[in-house]
């Protein structure tokens, strides 16, 4: 699930594979094995990640919308505020999903989960659970 940056090569959706996490900034921090460098925030805003079977390169836009970068992925935001309707069903759950790599972005600050790539709603599409 990798192409090459600037290259006509890359396939229209890239195929991952993983779970589907619904968790608030401190968990997605304690996923990355990270201190949480945001101010603490009491709000219980959940957030979904997928959390990939293994690390992949991916090529993403830069975060502030420059020209495609590859980098490594652990995880992806596939919904920042998720709702319990969107994600809720998928909680836990082994799942492939498609995603549009024009739609996925690089991030430009220190949101989480850090230095991972985000995908517009419209850019990803589960296609097997299990």
């Amino acid at each position: 699930a990798s192409c090459l940056v600037g290259s006509e090569m890359c396939i229209r959706d890239s195929t991952l594979t993983g779970t589907v996490r619904e968790l608030d900034d401190r968990g997605i921090a304690a996923l990355q094995g990270i201190e949480n460098p945001n101010p603490p925030s009491d709000d219980l805003v959940m957030h979904a990640v997928l959390e990939l079977d293994e690390p992949v390169t991916l090529a993403a836009l830069s975060g502030g919308g420059s020209a495609p970068r590859e980098g490594e992925a652990r995880l992806i935001l596939i919904e920042r505020d998720t709702g319990e309707l969107t994600w809720g069903a998928y909680q836990d759950k082994h799942v492939t999903v498609a995603i549009d790599p024009g739609m996925l972005t690089w991030p430009s600050d220190t949101s989480l989960p850090l230095g991972e790539p985000s995908v517009a709603t419209a850019g990803i599409v589960v296609v097997d659970v299990g």
